[in-house]
């Protein structure tokens, strides 16, 4: 450059071309100098207001908005640095099929909210959710990785670039920008839009986790159970837990959770990591009432155990009403039975030193046990030396009921009395013998006038007609 400012070439070589290594000045007041500076001036004036505007949906982001008021500010903000015509906010669906167009700018009036877009690797929306990382279409219509889907056909778009909102379970969906006309994003463009979408990703994931601490802090005051947590500062010291929170379920209530044993379970249960039964834990009595609440232990994050505690104490007082009222009910069963046994061995003195007991029904082991007893009691009480054993009413006769027979039989005679068994029917008699009872030594008659008429006998009476 000469000092007039004007260019001065060098050339040199052979047909005097300038050297690769010589650069060309150019003044600052040259037409392609005011250009490059224009153009630097503009670069400079885009990246201050996309990081004032980057700024300004942080602050948003802080200040706690609404997520749907977030989104419109983000997809407003994102268009207006980008200058493009479109721009739009998609929500990926609980099942991961489609996405829906949750806020946008430049769309059609009725497509914001109503409008679904396919989440297959057949739509720019869902390439880019397939691929996690920015897609840059400069021409749709040669596009051959996805096809247009509806909604960008509708808009006549051209170019466009997208990228992916993360989310912890799963992306919460894309964020992308259209323009109608043919165009190329750069990667400053590209920078920005996953500096807006990344923004997002951590808003969004802040507060739906205030959402699921609020929800979670819903349930556990809501709950009808009641619900402790414990901290174990000292994973092999059970005697280091320490109470965090109560929810009002257990308001007013100390559950003995030192008790012999129980901080041992808890403390197994954060050490093993899985839930474990306390079973009973009795609070309050003394001068106050008692509370008995159904304990299990179950494992927390971070040496927390939690206790759920079900009271029980109506369950409890229900199950002891019901066992008192079923003790109370099987002793006046007894009482029936007993009373009803007295009745079927009713024991009847027929003449000084000689008893009648008729039997009719069912002869088993605890009404023979009773007859035995009855008949007994009923020799020593009269002084009887004959008793008179009727089986008239005895419906059959088998082994049972004749080894009955012949243990009552012994039993009267170790008390000095001789029994007569009336009422032998010619087939229980047949019966008896088919079944190889020996009655022997056992006074036998069919009828109870025949085995009175013996009684007397024994008695030195005897029966006169007159």
């Amino acid at each position: 450059m000469t000092t007039n400012g004007k260019v001065k070439t060098v050339r040199t070589g052979k047909k005097g071309r300038q050297p690769a290594s010589v650069a060309r000045c150019v003044p600052p007041g040259a037409p392609g100098g005011q250009k490059r500076q224009r153009a630097e001036a503009e670069l400079e004036i885009s990246a201050g207001r996309r990081a004032a505007a980057l700024a300004r949906l942080g602050r948003d982001c802080m200040a706690g908005v609404t997520l749907s008021v977030l989104l419109d500010k983000a997809v407003s903000v994102t268009a207006d640095c980008l200058r493009a015509e479109y721009c739009g906010a998609l929500e990926l669906l609980p099942d991961a099929s489609a996405f829906t167009l949750r806020a946008g700018v430049g769309w059609k009036k009725g497509v914001v909210g109503q409008t679904t877009v396919s989440a297959n690797d057949d739509s720019q929306a869902g390439y880019t959710l397939l691929r996690t990382e920015p897609v840059v279409v400069e021409d749709l219509s040669a596009e051959r990785r996805f096809a247009a889907d509806p909604l960008l056909h509708d808009h006549g778009v051209v170019s466009g670039m997208s990228v992916v909102i993360r989310g912890q379970r799963q992306p919460f969906g894309v964020l992308s920008v259209h323009a109608a006309r043919r165009r190329e994003f750069v990667k400053d463009d590209v920078a920005f839009l996953q500096d807006v979408a990344e923004m997002l990703a951590t808003s969004i994931e802040r507060k739906r986790a205030e959402e699921d601490s609020l929800l979670f802090a819903s349930i556990f005051d809501s709950m009808q159970v009641g619900l402790a947590v414990w901290y174990l500062k000292d994973p092999n010291d059970a005697m280091t837990l320490e109470l965090v929170s109560t929810n009002p379920a257990l308001a007013g209530s100390d559950p003995a959770l030192l008790q012999a044993g129980v901080a041992e379970i808890c403390a197994e249960v954060v050490r093993s990591g899985k839930g474990k039964e306390i079973g009973g834990v009795r609070c309050g009595g003394h001068d106050g009432p008692q509370t008995v609440f159904l304990a299990k232990a179950f494992p927390l994050p971070n040496n927390h155990v939690g206790v759920a505690f079900e009271d029980i104490t109506e369950r409890k007082r229900a199950e002891e009403e019901i066992r008192s009222l079923n003790m109370e009910l099987e002793r006046r069963v007894a009482e029936q039975e007993h009373s009803i046994l007295e009745l079927s061995t009713p024991v009847v003195r027929l003449w000084n030193e000689i008893v009648l007991l008729p039997l009719i029904g069912e002869v088993d082991t605890t009404r023979a046990k009773q007859l035995i007893e009855a008949l007994l009691d009923a020799i020593v009480e009269t002084q009887s030396r004959v008793a008179i054993l009727d089986i008239t009413g005895v419906p059959g006769m088998d082994t049972s009921v004749a080894q009955h027979l012949i243990k009552t039989v012994a039993a009267a005679k170790m008390l000095g009395a001789d029994v007569i068994v009336t009422g032998v029917s010619p087939e229980a008699a047949q019966a008896l013998v088919r079944l190889g009872v020996d009655l022997g030594g056992m006074r036998i008659h069919g009828t109870l006038r025949a085995g009175l008429a013996e009684a007397l006998c024994l008695i030195g009476r005897r029966v006169v007609s007159v």
